[in-house]
């Protein structure tokens, strides 16, 4: 387990904690380690809720230190504090191994106080029976802080790299089974001297289809840092709610087979997932997530294992807006290719996939008084838990825009607006929330806190969109 600031949780008013690359460390690993300085009134817990099961045996730790001797302090079951001396190394790094014998028993116990005697006025006593020994398997965190006030008379510094095992590095065991070799050659013809810097490198020739529908998907994150000393590779998973096919269709622009199809097998797939996993009484709704075969997905799934799809992110149920999103994604690029009027063919899943969302719209509002759906569980039962203006915004957008491709179903669409326009907000003459699609009105004095209604622009924007695409719409059918 190797630093990770999402493990740290300090205390203190004089405790800094940084994330540096290092290089060297004992020798050989060059990565991110965890830096932190304080005082005698701070310290640093690390916790291992990161990861599943969030407990670890604590056996090893590789850290250096400077001038100053810390602690290395743990609980057991019975929260018992028990410490272990960190020696100072003098700005070496090196990996203490840990047993049994290296923890005492704290003196300081605020979970096992002691009493005043009753036999002996005067003295105190611990009445809680003494553990023999630490528990060292099992652990859900340990504490780093300094054995004794800083040498300098400020702080003390210690860096941590490792608990338990250190990383497996490659090695070809003395059969030269694998090598790389970089040659690199700078000519200065200008005589002046210059300054190179080496970076932005670029594979030439990767594969392009390494993961389940790729090329043309956008997973969650597709953040990089190009200042960062350390690449993150973190990309987190596809959403169907984050797919936008049209981008690889637009109007004047040369149509991208390949990524466009893999976008729109991903959605038709997703939706064909939830049906076959569910059974709802019509398809329609898909997955919320797809977990690709990579190092930095594959502990979102259940089970642990690759190319599945799933209803959570994050191991919690996910927002339920992602499902609209995944509707409008289709329908926005049957309208797009419509729009091309070029004579492309519309993929036929592409118009299942909408179709299916229609028709499971319709069937939804019919039998739920005119209500569209705003709550997708992730056991998959479907259901109305209040108006929803960004979902409803969605839902009208994408069905106007399969109408204006070709594809109307009017009962549909009014049953939308109606909806919409329902849920109009017109409170009392002047009232501040007038005119609006609000979350949640409360209807107070408006210069009071209990008037504290929110329309937000997302919101706006959705709404924005259906009624501008209804317009349309209603002047193309009507």
């Amino acid at each position: 387990m190797t630093a990770d600031l999402r493990m740290i949780a300090d205390y203190g008013d004089n405790t800094v904690t940084n994330f540096e690359y290092q290089s060297g460390v004992l020798g050989k690993y060059y990565d991110n380690v965890v830096s932190t300085t304080m005082d005698s009134d701070g310290g640093q817990v690390v916790g291992f809720w990161i990861f599943t099961p969030e407990t670890a045996n604590i056996q090893s730790f590789t850290y250096r230190s400077y001038d100053d001797d810390f602690n290395f302090r743990i609980s057991d079951d019975n929260k018992w504090r028990w410490w272990a001396m960190l020696p100072a190394t003098n700005g070496e790094w090196v990996t203490k191994t840990f047993t049994i014998a290296d923890f005492k028993l704290n003196g300081y116990q605020p979970d096992h106080p002691e009493i005043e005697d009753p036999d002996n006025p005067g003295e105190w006593i611990q009445p809680d029976p003494i553990p023999a020994s630490p528990v060292l398997t099992n652990r859900e965190s340990f504490t780093l802080l300094l054995d004794t006030d800083p040498v300098n008379g400020v702080n003390g510094k210690i860096d941590w790299y490792c608990i338990n095992d250190l990383p497996a590095m490659y090695t070809d065991a003395g059969t030269g089974d694998y090598s790389v070799t970089v040659l690199l050659t700078f000519n200065d013809t200008t005589g002046n001297g210059y300054t190179a810097r080496l970076g932005d490198c670029t594979i030439k020739d990767y594969m392009l289809d390494s993961l389940a529908y790729t090329p043309g998907l956008i997973p969650f994150s597709n953040i990089t840092d190009p200042y960062a000393q350390l690449y993150s590779g973190w990309r987190g998973l596809p959403y169907p709610g984050y797919q936008l096919p049209a981008i690889w269709c637009f109007k004047g622009t040369e149509i991208d087979h390949t990524r466009l199809n893999n976008s729109i097998n991903f959605l038709y797939d997703s939706q064909a997932w939830f049906t076959n996993k569910f059974k709802p009484s019509l398809p329609g709704p898909c997955a919320q997530a797809f977990v690709w075969n990579r190092q930095d997905a594959l502990a979102y799934a259940p089970d642990g294992k690759p190319d599945q799809f799933i209803m959570q992110h994050w191991y919690a149920e996910a927002w339920s807006g992602y499902e609209p999103r995944a509707f409008f994604g289709g329908c926005d690029a049957v309208h797009e290719l419509w729009s091309r009027q070029d004579s492309t063919v519309i993929p036929p899943k592409l118009i299942s996939f909408c179709q299916n969302w229609m028709n499971y719209l319709k069937w939804f509002m019919k039998n739920n008084g005119g209500k569209a759906p705003t709550y997708f569980r992730d056991n998959g039962s479907v259901e109305y838990d209040g108006f929803t203006p960004h979902m409803s915004g969605l839902w009208l957008a994408g069905a106007c825009m399969m109408a204006i491709a070709g594809y109307p179903d009017h009962e549909l669409i009014q049953l939308l607006f109606d909806e919409i326009q329902l849920n109009y907000a017109v409170i009392s003459p002047n009232h501040v929330m007038n005119g609006t699609w609000p979350a949640s009105i409360r209807t107070g004095n408006e210069t009071t806190a209990e008037n504290n209604s929110m329309f937000f622009g997302f919101y706006s924007g959705e709404l924005l969109r259906g009624l501008g695409l209804y317009v349309q719409y209603y002047n193309f059918h009507k």
